[in-house]
């Protein structure tokens, strides 16, 4: 394939005189060629690879070349190579038996003939949508004319070129699953038409379904030409329609709060973002969430000119005011069928929230807040019920406690749960809990993530496809057990090599249920894993298969990610990068045992200098051994010694492997590149927790780490300096506040006062920050008033005194997750103590920053702190006493 002319014509000048003096370097790389020192004026020429994929044969690949301004397509030939660049192109798809290759940009939308190189170019398309068969399309087309009018048209026609049909003022459509129908709602004068598009070879008819004087949204296919959709009737009121058969039976049933009662109550029925309407499989049960009709009193109902805070109510106010409708008059699940005309809910107040399978015969309901303490840091326990849609039976199945993990499996029958040492399974058939993992010497509960006394697991991936056995992880292996817990199987064999193995699945749930929904995965084709060695953080992909141990088919000292497959796993796609290597995309080929390089991000990096990284391992007094990630200066010279930038947050030293582009378009961290090209060391230690003791923690772990790498002789032990943002900033202010080893700090939206910040409001989520302190971030198992002193202890204000270390606090003035106000509490303790510290506000910007012009300025701002402590830089006038 012939790569597109114009491929350059977007690029600046700037990146084409780049370019130009790259190529002439190129026969360079490898040899002493010497290179250039790196500046922020360089920083646009770099690119990320985003969203690649593989088509189905593995002949094709696709992916994005994402620069800090830009965005460039990349269609790619796995086999010759060859490559076309599409500039700021969106929504590409390479489509089944790689005919065709279908792409939007600012124009519109263009077909690319892959076998062929012939394009077609469809203008005005703004989106559009391919049928399953992949014989039809309907394209969304948007014309504005000379007076700013919008007209809008939907193009419906096959993908071989021929239009059926043009409508105008479509505001929704979807094929159906099979993909030979098309529904669409379109806006009259008069109000809306439903209505459906027959396609077939050359052809088309139209049938009008219905007319109404209400919007219709939410069109949803089922089974056997099933069609469902709402018709919004009022403010948060729907009616619920459904037509068995589209094309036979044209006949609209309809479910409203007009002429029916749920549960002999007045209801409405809901459309949002967190409410579904859908099909079961059979397309014989419609779903939908409704909510009693009567209301609550409006929190301030008593009085419009006070707010009411009462410390006895079960919310405080922010969180009643926000939540407060569905926490007294919870969305509630409901089951229609036609056959007999029923409909009954699924869930009470006390336990609403549903889960579901793909069969729909199961429906599990919990309580809505139990994974948010509204009115105490301990939670509460609340029950979980199973309905029975076939038979109308519910039965109860458990207690859930606070915050305990519950995995549905695909088809719904079978609920998991894990108590904080075993994993327990329901079986909704039998109506029986099993403990399935009791007594094994496997250990499921992940210590290394306790925010408190409560455990998580290490997880649930999935199950087998026909629901056989379930697949659990341990820190290194998988397991599959039967779900009576007779039959368990360890797949993997990674804790003695210290090798962690996890499945790799590149399919979506249902986003309505994330984190409550599992795969299923066929055994007998095997599983798609990744390795990651814990001594080195190098990594890998193997294959289980038919039972047998892991394979290994792909493996780096570096660090690989995106594995794309093609559908029968003879072709893979990855890239592979380290710390001193940008990403580079690969081809692996299962069959030939061979790997090929597809495409190297970001060629000019060969000619800079640049650093390397290593791993330092180091004790603690009690014997605990921790890593950290140690990244060197691109002008490393082992006879000089060098700043150094301690970066902290939890456990960083699998950074270790991964490739960073410079850039001044960062959130709110460190970007590691930056500062290595600057001249600088960055070390980023593991901190381990104890409970009850964060600040300490941090201490001893922070020090041990940099002691261990002052023993190198490579870094000026005046010239460090410290890092942290949010966690990693109270961290920060804490172990300035017990130890002059750091030249200075920066403390980014961090925690300063524990006590103060106990008792604020995190107003983001509407709750207290307390929840934070227990069974969140901030590692402690007891309340405040159970233990006063340690959290004094821990607190950085309380040994403000002590710190002697010049400290920056960096906050956004909309920062309520940690609150702002904590910076300034911190920088009044420093004023009245006439301490060296400077405080930026952002305006605007809230925990993390998303405004360019901010993320360059709080960049540019790190290197003049840190170039005027660390090497001796003139302070910058921002850093001047005024």
């Amino acid at each position: 394939m012939e790569i597109n002319t114009y491929k350059l014509s977007w690029i600046s000048n700037h990146w084409v005189v780049f370019f130009i003096c790259f190529c002439a370097a190129c026969p360079l790389w490898g040899q002493a060629a010497k290179k250039m020192v790196l500046t922020p004026t360089d920083y646009g020429l770099w690119h990320s690879l985003r969203n690649i994929n593989l088509s189905d044969e593995g002949k094709w690949a696709s992916f994005h070349l994402s620069y800090d301004e830009t965005d460039t397509l990349v269609l790619q030939n796995t086999a010759d190579l060859s490559k076309t660049y599409i500039p700021k192109a969106h929504k590409e798809k390479i489509l089944r038996g790689e005919r065709y290759f279908v792409y939007l940009d600012a124009n519109g939308l263009t077909k690319l003939e892959l076998n062929g190189n012939k394009r077609q170019h469809f203008p005005l398309v703004v989106d559009y949508t391919i049928s399953s068969n992949q014989k039809y399309w309907a394209l969304q087309k948007r014309e504005v004319n000379t007076d700013g009018e919008i007209r809008q048209t939907l193009e419906v026609g096959e993908l071989e070129d021929k239009t059926l049909t043009f409508i105008e003022n479509v505001e929704e459509y979807g094929f159906n699953k099979a993909g030979d129908v098309l529904a669409f709602v379109q806006k009259k004068n008069s109000g809306y038409k439903l209505g459906v598009i027959v396609l077939g070879e050359g052809t088309e008819h139209t049938i009008q379904l219905k007319l109404s004087e209400f919007p219709i949204t939410k069109l949803v296919w089922g089974a056997d030409n099933n069609l469902a959709f709402l018709e919004t009737i009022g403010s948060n009121n729907h009616t619920v329609n459904w037509i068995v058969d589209v094309i036979n039976e044209q006949q609209v049933h309809s479910y409203n709060n007009i002429n029916n009662k749920i549960n002999d109550k007045d209801f409405r029925i809901l459309n949002t973002v967190g409410t579904t309407l859908h099909f079961s499989g059979n397309g014989e049960k419609l779903f939908f969430h409704y909510q009693q009709a009567e209301g609550i009193t409006p929190p301030n109902s008593l009085d419009t000119l006070v707010q009411v805070w009462n410390a006895q109510d079960e919310l405080i106010y922010p969180y009643r005011n926000a939540y407060g409708n569905y926490y007294k008059n919870p969305k509630v699940l409901a089951v229609w069928k036609l056959k007999p005309d029923t409909v009954r809910s699924l869930g009470t107040k006390e336990s609403p929230n549903a889960l579901w399978g793909n069969s729909d015969k199961y429906v599990y309901t919990y309580g809505q807040f139990d994974d948010r303490a509204p009115g105490s840091d301990n939670g509460k326990t609340t029950p979980v019920y199973v309905y029975n849609t076939d038979t109308n039976d519910s039965s109860f199945v458990l207690n859930r406690k606070y915050k305990m993990p519950l995995k549905l499996s695909p088809s719904g029958r079978y609920l998991s749960y894990f108590d904080g040492r075993d994993w327990s399974i329901f079986d909704a058939l039998t109506k029986k809990n099993i403990n399935i993992t009791s007594g094994m010497d496997a250990v499921f509960a992940n210590e290394d993530k306790k925010s408190s006394g409560i455990l998580t697991s290490f997880g649930n991936p999935g199950w087998d496809k026909n629901e056989s056995r379930i697949l659990l992880y341990d820190k290194y292996d998988i397991w599959a057990i039967s779900p009576n817990g007779q039959l368990k199987q360890r797949l993997t064999h990674g804790q003695k090599e210290n090798i962690t193995y996890r499945i790799i699945s590149n399919e979506r749930g249902n986003p309505l249920l994330t984190g409550y929904t599992t795969k299923s995965f066929t055994m007998s084709k095997g599983l798609l894993l990744r390795a990651h060695n814990n001594l080195d953080h190098s990594t890998g992909y193997a294959l289980v298969l038919k039972n047998r141990p892991p394979t290994t088919i792909i493996e780096s000292k570096g660090y690989l990610n995106n594995l794309m497959e093609d559908k029968n796993w003879g072709n893979f796609i990855y890239s592979e990068e380290d710390f001193h290597r940008p990403p580079v995309l690969k081809k692996y080929s299962l069959k030939t045992k061979k790997t090929s390089i597809l495409h190297q991000s970001n060629p000019q990096h060969f000619n800079f200098k640049w650093g390397k990284s290593e791993l330092v391992k180091y004790q603690l007094e009690d014997g605990t051994e921790l890593k950290g990630a140690l990244f060197y200066p691109s002008d490393f010279d082992n006879s000089r010694t060098y700043p150094m930038i301690v970066n902290i947050y939890q456990k960083l030293s699998g950074t270790v492997n991964r490739y960073q582009n410079p850039t001044l378009l960062t959130g709110f961290d460190l970007n590691i590149s930056n500062f290595t090209t600057n001249g600088y060391f960055v070390f980023c230690p593991d901190i381990a927790y104890k409970i009850n003791d964060p600040g300490p923690s941090a201490l001893r772990c922070v020090t041990a780490g940099v002691e261990a790498v002052l023993e190198k002789g490579m870094i000026d032990r005046k010239s460090i300096g410290l890092f942290g943002h949010s966690l990693g900033g109270y961290e920060t202010s804490y172990i300035v506040s017990q130890t002059d080893l750091f030249a200075t700090a920066v403390s980014g939206a961090g925690t300063h006062d524990l006590i103060s910040f106990y008792f604020s409001m995190a107003w983001l989520w509407q709750v207290p920050q307390s929840h934070r302190f227990i069974n969140d971030i901030m590692f402690f198992g007891n309340t405040y008033f159970e233990i006063p002193e340690i959290y004094k202890k821990n607190s950085p204000i309380n040994f403000a005194e002590n710190i002697q270390t010049p400290l920056l606090t960096i906050t956004g003035d909309k920062d309520t997750n940690v609150n702002w106000e904590q910076s300034v509490e911190m920088f009044n303790a420093m004023r009245l103590l006439g301490r060296e510290h400077i405080m930026l506000i952002y305006e605007n910007e809230g925990h993390e920053f998303f405004d360019p012009s901010v993320q360059k300025d709080y960049n540019n701002k790190l290197f003049d702190w840190y170039g005027h402590y660390l090497k001796g830089d003139a302070k910058k006038e921002w850093m001047i006493k005024k």
